[in-house]
């Protein structure tokens, strides 16, 4: 039973829906800042691909994800691939993990050669 005279608080984290409500939350806000890509250098070089047809991560996400690592002094080579989806579905699409595989295992086969990578990052 309510107080009389008492205000009810509405609390923001009841406006979103569902499961999202956790992204209201300040505790989880933080962890995701703390282990999001690029807020710390990484220890080697990355290969970050992209599709340009990817209906799950759009370009423009990807490319920030670049620009932070990047920023943080990171060796990236970042590359997109025209026509090629998020994940493969036979018949449909053909997705970054198979219409790039030549150059992931050239790019991984040159890292375990000893060759430095390249960077995409002032480009």
């Amino acid at each position: 039973m309510p107080l009389r005279g008492a205000r009810r608080i509405r609390r923001p984290d009841r406006a979103i829906p569902g499961p999202l409500r956790i992204l209201a939350d300040p505790q989880f806000a933080g962890y995701l800042a703390s282990n999001s890509t690029g807020s710390q250098p990484a220890a080697g070089p990355i290969l970050l691909l992209q599709g340009d047809a990817d209906p799950v991560i759009p370009v423009s996400v990807t490319s920030q994800v670049a620009a932070s690592l990047c920023s943080a002094g990171v060796t990236v080579d970042y590359r997109t691939y025209p026509k090629l989806g998020h994940d493969t579905i036979p018949g449909r699409v053909i997705g970054i993990d198979d219409g790039a595989m030549p150059d992931i295992l050239s790019w991984i086969a040159d890292r375990l050669a000893g060759q430095p990578a390249s960077s995409t990052c002032d480009s």
